[in-house]
């Protein structure tokens, strides 16, 4: 993992690719009993499209809180100071995020080429039908 180029994207989350964001948010994460970024890389073969309908969303939320958090606004300006956080941060679990990482790229990977291809159709799950019927 490139730290790096990690940093580059921090000011620039929006435009980030999904991969940077991923890495981003590997390096920044908590364990949390609740909401497992394994889980939501597992989930995208079942529900495709929260790659884009929500987990972009949710990383950079997470992403720029985390940052926010361990860091004043001077810090994250200095380039030397926010790559040597990153550093640290990925030093602390690194097999972990290499692992996950490796993982999460080929899901990402999978489902973008699914959710773009032309001759695949969605079919919507039970759960978001029931929903549709109630907002109709």
């Amino acid at each position: 993992m490139n730290i790096q180029e990690l940093a580059t994207w921090t000011n620039r989350l929006d435009e980030a690719s999904d991969e940077i964001l991923l890495g981003l948010r590997l390096v920044l994460d908590e364990p949390d009993p609740v909401a497992s970024i394994e889980q939501d890389l597992q989930d995208l073969f079942t529900y495709p499209e929260r790659l884009q309908e929500s987990y972009r969303h949710e990383w950079v939320a997470y992403v720029k809180r985390a940052l926010a958090e361990e860091l004043s606004s001077e810090q994250l300006n200095d380039r030397h100071i926010l790559e040597a956080f990153l550093q640290t941060r990925l030093h602390e679990r690194e097999m972990w995020i290499n692992r996950v990482m490796d993982s999460g790229i080929r899901a990402i990977a999978k489902t973008t080429a699914l959710l773009s291809s032309d001759n695949v159709t969605r079919l919507p799950n039970a759960h978001r039908q029931a929903v549709e019927r109630m907002v109709e």
